[in-house]
């Protein structure tokens, strides 16, 4: 089932998710900043938004920087081994179920209010 949270979860993500994601977080932020650079510079990584400083728009990567999070899971998805990725989707699937599920039982509970509110299959 999803909950509220996963539902509303915030469509950027900052350093600190990145560094967690890639087990780095222990790291001081000029390491890590080399890092996402490298990353973005070597391995495809995406780039941060443009973020502000003073008037100026700047591409650089800063511990303020915020990412898209879509990009950033696809760019993790996409380096995991094809089992662990049918896994995740497996887990995907089999949650959206549970989701599909429930939503039927709620919507079955309803119509059977309203046929017993309505008198309607009800023996005497």
């Amino acid at each position: 089932m999803a909950t509220l949270f996963s539902e509303h979860r915030a469509p950027t993500v900052g350093l600190n998710y990145i560094m967690a994601e890639l087990g780095k977080e222990d790291h001081s932020d000029r390491w890590q900043l080399r890092f996402i650079n490298l990353l973005i510079g070597e391995q495809g990584f995406p780039a941060p938004l443009p973020n502000m400083r003073g008037a100026a728009l700047i591409d650089a990567v800063t511990t303020h920087s915020r990412w898209q999070r879509q990009a950033v899971d696809q760019w993790f998805h996409d380096r995991l081994p094809p089992e662990a990725a049918q896994a995740e989707e497996a887990g995907r699937q089999l949650a959206a179920n549970d989701d599909m599920d429930e939503a039927a039982a709620m919507v079955a509970a309803r119509m059977v209010g309203r046929t017993r509110a309505h008198g309607v299959g009800v023996s005497a």
